[in-house]
């Protein structure tokens, strides 16, 4: 699915389901793997330098070494 808008909307969007992300991929565990992953890629296309982005792809790649 494709976002329509501008980037600082499609940035405030990522903004707010950060959290919802972070628990989705910890009820998930390796599941959510691929989808995050193509996730945070996207993001970075827009902005490599997303420290939020940054910080879920961490804790998710964490969190399925201890799964």
């Amino acid at each position: 699915r494709q976002l329509g808008g501008s980037n600082s909307q499609i940035n405030e969007l990522y903004h707010i389901s950060r959290h919802h992300r972070r628990w989705t991929a910890e009820k998930l565990g390796p599941a959510a793997k691929e989808a995050e992953l193509s996730f945070t890629e996207k993001v970075f296309l827009d902005d490599a330098k997303n420290y939020h982005a940054w910080s879920h792809r961490q804790v998710c790649k964490i969190l399925w070494l201890t799964n």
